[in-house]
């Protein structure tokens, strides 16, 4: 009986090649996102805000310029390991050195340079694990400086009387104090997203687990040899 014809795969997809390759890039990064259950439940809580999110990164809100961060949550926005071009290290180093570069532009407007403590460089694949060390728990840890006054809803110095101000003034209060809780969960999920994906953490990570390993075997070893 003859054999059936022989298709090529990405004829039996129904695909080129080239959209084969970003189907599958998509369907990695939509596993590793939502069969983790941190990444999952961060996704869950911002899908609407990551769907309609602008694809423009230096995309800005009001008189302040304030990255969209939300595209970044994504493996599609690099390609390789590089600290050039499209590289891992070169896209996240530049998103992170654009949060930190806002920072720092905005302390100095009001006279508090001194406020923003230099942000550590993320290096690339030859760097020490020391740094790497220092470089997430800088931003996993982040505060942000920026007040987040362009979002206030009202003007209060509108207000009719004194006490219709101070009701202004709180409530805007209110709104900066959530955008900034928010752009601050927003950092720390981003350097988390990072840190996940970095080789330099994972093969730390694997080398930390082969030690473990090796110091149960030689724990196993130990008891066997004092049993005779």
């Amino acid at each position: 009986m003859a054999s059936p014809e022989k298709r090529c795969l990405y004829e039996v997809l129904g695909v080129s090649e080239a959209e084969a390759t970003a189907s599958f890039q998509e369907l990695v990064n939509a596993y590793e996102v939502l069969s983790d259950v941190r990444e999952r439940a961060w996704y869950d809580s911002h899908r609407s805000q990551i769907l309609f999110s602008g694809s423009n990164p230096n995309n800005s809100s009001g008189s302040a310029v304030v990255p969209d961060l939300l595209s970044f949550f994504s493996n599609s926005v690099y390609s390789g390991l590089s600290d050039k071009g499209k590289g891992f290290y070169k896209v996240y180093a530049d998103v992170f050195d654009k949060i930190y570069r806002n920072e720092l532009n905005f302390a100095k407007t009001l006279g508090l340079g001194n406020v923003v403590k230099e942000a550590p460089l993320m290096g690339n694949l030859d760097s020490p694990y020391a740094q790497v060390n220092v470089f997430y728990g800088y931003w996993l840890g982040f505060v942000i400086v920026m007040d987040f006054a362009w979002e206030d809803e009202y003007d209060a110095n509108a207000g009719p009387n004194r006490k219709s101000r101070r009701l202004m003034e709180d409530e805007n209060k209110k709104i900066r104090k959530k955008a900034k809780r928010e752009y601050n969960e927003t950092v720390r999920g981003l350097a988390g997203f990072v840190k996940k994906r970095d080789k330099r953490v994972i093969d730390m990570q694997m080398k930390r687990n082969e030690d473990i390993e090796k110091k149960k075997e030689e724990e196993r070893a130990r008891k066997k040899e004092m049993e005779r």
